[in-house]
């Protein structure tokens, strides 16, 4: 043989691996839109036919969304034969979105039956899943589930709040107490100092002195709530629950009683008093008429 023939030959073998390899990868990688949903039903041989069940994408919750993220789900791909038994095998779910009526996007390629998608900012999303399934040679694909869509409306709510009366303490002889306070994103704030008593909204600070109701029906024991708000909502908005710090009453410690002063009987000591004027008064007299007496 030649060496031209030898190199023919190269060449046609070469071909024979090269180009089945670019059918399937072509194939394998090619978008194959197939409609909006329903059944796919795909022929492969005269003597088998696969219907391809297109999977069910349930509908998006929480809708509308604030937080900026969403969850899909759906479920498992089905694949039906007629005739011989099916060697098709489930390769993976296409998920594709679209914004405010935009262009459709393949976004990502998952072998799960779920998907959370992040980082959202406000409009309207839309999902479709479609699957896709193998076999030697040949790649099939489902058409697209029915479509779901989300409203997505971003807001940034008061998070992480707190309460905390007399920095900790559990009880308290005083009636006046000191809240401290923190609250992300927080403008203003509302205190409940009752079972059904809530104060009027004020601004937001980190410290607040409260006063307890002596007569308070829950007295001795204590509970104050708080909620914060700002412009786009409140801590209940965003999920947070019952907020709020006790405190128990303890009355304060009566001091002992003072016992009263003793009064002091003055009466022998003016006696006394009286007596020594007395007695000095007499004693001036006697001297005084015993010089008297010597100068006559």
């Amino acid at each position: 043989m030649t060496r031209k023939g030898i190199i023919i030959i190269g060449l046609l073998l070469i071909s024979a691996g090269i180009i089945p390899f670019v059918i399937f990868s072509l194939q394998f990688f090619m978008l194959v839109p197939i409609g909006g949903g329903g059944n796919g039903t795909m022929p492969t041989d005269p003597s088998t036919e696969y219907t391809i069940i297109a999977p069910t994408l349930e509908p998006i919750t929480p809708n509308p969304s604030t937080s900026g993220v969403i969850t899909l789900d759906w479920n498992d791909a089905e694949v039906i034969n007629s005739g011989l038994p099916s060697e098709l095998e489930l390769s993976y779910y296409r998920i594709y979105k679209r914004k405010d009526s935009g262009l459709w996007k393949l976004i990502i390629v998952r072998d799960v039956e779920f998907y959370y998608d992040y980082g959202l900012a406000d409009g309207v999303y839309e999902y479709k899943v479609q699957s896709v399934w193998y076999k030697p040679i040949e790649v099939h694909y489902s058409e697209y589930s029915a479509v779901q869509s989300v409203v997505v409306d971003v807001k940034n709510f008061p998070s992480n709040p707190s309460i905390i009366i007399n920095n900790g303490e559990t009880t308290t002889n005083s009636l006046e107490v000191t809240l401290t306070l923190s609250c992300d994103n927080a403008d203003e704030m509302q205190f409940q100092i009752s079972e059904d008593i809530w104060i009027n909204w004020i601004a937001y600070t980190t410290t607040y002195i409260i006063t307890l109701f002596e007569n308070d029906p829950a007295a001795p024991d204590y509970r104050i709530g708080v909620k914060f708000r700002n412009e786009d909502g409140t801590t209940e908005d965003a999920g947070y629950g019952d907020i709020y710090d006790d405190i128990t009453y303890v009355e304060p410690p009566v001091p002992p009683p003072i016992p009263p002063k003793e009064e002091i009987d003055y009466t022998l000591a003016y006696v006394l008093i009286g007596v020594l004027i007395g007695l000095f008064g007499i004693g001036v007299f006697l001297k005084y008429r015993k010089q008297t007496i010597k100068s006559k």
